[in-house]
């Protein structure tokens, strides 16, 4: 069995000397009901950095104990229990000898809690030490120096102390970004961490890999051009436009066309990579959301922040006309009978779309029929004819709703319509039932949520590929 405290020798002699106490109490004074475990540290008079605290200092350290880390059941503003440990609160002390020896590593941050993550209470030396492992991706986790977040982090700590009365970072699974006014907190929801997190890292990649070019360049020209120029051409660094192309807004029209002349690769390229991270970002989201077993509101929120997906589903230029839109009724805007969860238009025809949300986990097959033959499930075929229904009631009253909603360039001479459902079978004979059953489906283009992933990933092969002319 792998020995953990071997992999960190200094943290496990600390938490092995007697230094650090853990300690479990059930039905705590300060909570309704449920468990807590408090580890907590009391130093030993060889561990006191006598040059670091004055006399009246280190007698004070001796006769007191700290807290480290605090578990316990409950999340502040949440009903939701989710097992094991909900809250894992740290207390970022320093516990290592020097000059900040016992002080806070932050400034403001008194506390960080994690919420929701589940982790189970720890016992014994190596249940600590296993769990501080398992911190979240950005966390350090080395106790002596202070649990909190890596340097390279360090800029969201500061950005939250730039607010006012904020003791309190918590990272949660469970809660939405936000002030917490109850404890003083400013809650960071653990998706939004994670997006935070992997844009620090590629700016900070970026920046090591700029700084690199540099040095390389100006090694060369100071060793080799300076001493032999016809010999060694000097190196030119070719500096990223990234801050002209943000700052392009505050110009006068006439510099941008100039700008643009003279700069158009660099432009394009900036724009190239601004659509690749943004496309990454909703790549990640999507997959994240697939996982989960979600609503029809959800996913309708997705495409409606995310638009262009409806383009990629009918392979031609379309803009969203109204999202939760009557067909039937008297605006757009959703007072009818019939409501498509969007309704869309070519660019070029004006014709319209309707396009009709399900979720991933509705089935698409239903019972075996005959031999290697299945039928649609009744999610798909009820589906289907509800779009058609849309249709239907759409093409009757589209002169009332032009009328009544003031859109006059809309048209329904061959509505387009799109059903979004379930994820592709994995069995070869359902995805056959599935494949002759949605071809013959003439009326109804159906593509699955996992298609819809393919394709944003397609997209972001193109983009990542193509180089700007």
């Amino acid at each position: 069995m792998r020995n953990i405290g071997s992999e960190n020798d200094d943290l496990y002699k600390t938490l092995t000397n007697g230094s650090v106490s853990i300690t479990r109490n059930k039905d705590t004074t300060f909570r309704d009901e449920g468990e807590e475990v408090v580890i907590e540290y009391r130093p030993f008079q060889e561990e006191i950095d006598t040059s670091a605290l004055s006399n009246e200092e280190q007698k004070y350290a001796l006769s007191h104990s700290y807290k480290l880390l605090h578990f316990y059941d409950d999340v502040i503003g949440c009903n939701e229990h989710i097992g094991g440990c909900d809250v894992v609160c740290i207390y970022p002390l320093i516990i290592t000898s020097g000059r900040n020896y016992l002080k806070n590593k932050y400034n403001k941050i008194e506390e960080i809690h994690l919420e929701g993550f589940g982790f189970t209470y720890p016992n014994t030396p190596d249940d600590l030490l296993n769990i501080f492992n398992i911190l979240p991706e950005g966390f350090s986790r080395n106790l002596l120096f202070g649990i909190g977040l890596l340097q390279r982090y360090r800029f969201i700590i500061k950005t939250v102390e730039e607010t006012q009365h904020i003791r309190i970072l918590s990272i949660s699974k469970v809660c939405k970004t936000g002030f917490r006014e109850e404890d003083r907190a400013y809650c960071i929801n653990f998706e939004d961490f994670e997006q935070l997190r992997r844009g620090l890292n590629r700016i900070e990649d970026l920046q090591k890999k700029e700084g690199s070019k540099q040095k390389d360049i100006f090694t060369f020209n100071n060793l080799l051009h300076k001493f032999n120029p016809s010999m060694y051409r000097k190196k030119i660094y070719k500096y990223r436009y990234d801050i002209a192309f943000n700052s392009i807004s505050d110009i006068e029209t006439s510099k941008k066309h100039e700008i643009y002349s003279k700069y158009k690769n660099e432009i394009f390229k900036i724009k190239k990579d601004v659509e690749l991270c943004s496309l990454e970002i909703l790549i990640e989201k999507y997959q994240e959301k697939l996982k989960k077993q979600l609503g029809e509101k959800h996913w309708q929120d997705l495409f409606n922040e995310n638009p262009f997906i409806l383009s990629m589903i009918f392979g031609c230029p379309v803009i969203k006309v109204q999202d939760q839109a009557s067909v039937g009724g008297l605006k757009f805007s959703g007072s009818g009978d019939k409501i498509a969860d969007f309704l869309s238009k070519n660019l070029l025809t004006n014709n319209t779309a309707i396009i009709e949300i399900k979720t991933p986990q509705e089935a698409l097959i239903g019972k075996k029929y005959r031999e290697n033959v299945y039928s649609p499930s009744v999610a798909l075929s009820g589906s289907l004819n509800q779009v058609l229904d849309q249709k239907y009631k759409l093409q009757k009253s589209i002169a009332s709703l032009k009328e009544e909603s003031r859109i006059s360039d809309i048209e329904t001479y061959a509505v387009h319509c799109a059903l979004v459902i379930g994820k592709m079978p994995d069995d070869w004979e359902k995805q056959k039932s599935f494949e002759i059953f949605r071809k013959n489906s003439r009326n109804v283009e159906i593509i699955t949520f996992d298609e819809l992933l393919e394709k944003l990933k397609l997209l972001h092969v193109l983009l990542s590929t193509n180089e700007v002319e």
